[in-house]
C-alpha cells in the first residue's frame, strides 16, 4: 500500500520560500479588506490618541471608522462636508525596507507614476474606484511603516495632516509637501 504524505494546511500559505515582495502584496490586501470591515465612530472634536500618534480633530473633522486589530492600526478621518478623506494604516514592516513598501503599495492601489522614495519616505498619486484623485504617504520607523491616503481636497488634507503628532514615531509625520 502506498504510503500518503500528510501536508499540513499552514504550508499552502505560510511558505517561508516566497518572494517578500509577493507576501507584501497580500498584506496589502489584506489592509485595503481590513478597511472595508471597520466599525463606526464618530468623534467631532475630540482628541484621538493610539499606541503611535496623537491628534485633536479640528471641528469640521470627524473620526468615522477605526480598527486596531489583526496587528494592522486602521484609522478613517473625513471633513464634514465629505470632501476630503484622510485614512492611516500602520503595521509592521517585518525585514521590507522603504523601496519594496512603496512599490508594493503604488502596485496594489494602480498609481499613475511610480513611487518618489527619499530615504525612509515615500508618496505617490493614484485615482480611487469613485475616480477621485488620491495621494499616499508612506514612512518607515523602528520596523513599523504607515500609509496615510488623502482623497478629494488634498488642500485640507495636507492642512489635517499636519496636526498629527506621534513622540514614538517622529518620521510618521515628518512629510515636506
Amino acid at each position: 500500500m502506498a504510503r500518503m504524505r500528510h501536508v499540513h494546511a499552514c504550508s499552502l500559505f505560510c511558505n517561508p520560500f516566497l518572494e517578500e515582495k509577493t507576501v507584501f502584496k497580500y498584506l496589502c490586501a489584506l489592509l485595503a479588506c481590513l478597511v472595508l470591515a471597520c466599525p463606526v465612530h464618530a468623534e467631532n472634536g475630540k482628541s484621538v490618541t493610539n499606541d503611535f500618534y496623537h491628534v485633536d480633530l479640528p471641528e469640521s473633522w470627524d473620526m468615522i471608522q477605526s480598527n486596531d486589530e489583526s496587528g494592522i492600526y486602521i484609522s478613517v478621518y473625513t471633513t464634514v462636508t465629505k470632501d476630503a478623506t484622510l485614512t492611516t494604516a500602520i503595521s509592521s514592516a517585518g525585514n521590507a525596507d522603504m523601496q519594496l513598501i512603496a512599490e508594493s503599495f503604488a502596485e496594489q492601489y494602480d498609481a499613475s507614476d511610480p513611487p518618489v522614495i527619499k530615504e525612509n519616505h515615500a508618496t505617490f498619486t493614484y485615482e480611487n474606484f469613485e475616480g477621485m484623485d488620491c495621494t499616499a504617504y508612506m514612512a518607515l520607523q523602528s520596523g513599523q511603516y504607515i500609509i496615510i491616503t488623502i482623497a478629494g481636497d488634498q488642500a485640507k488634507g495636507k492642512a489635517f495632516l499636519k496636526e498629527f503628532k506621534s513622540e514614538k514615531y517622529p518620521a510618521f509625520f515628518a512629510f515636506k509637501f
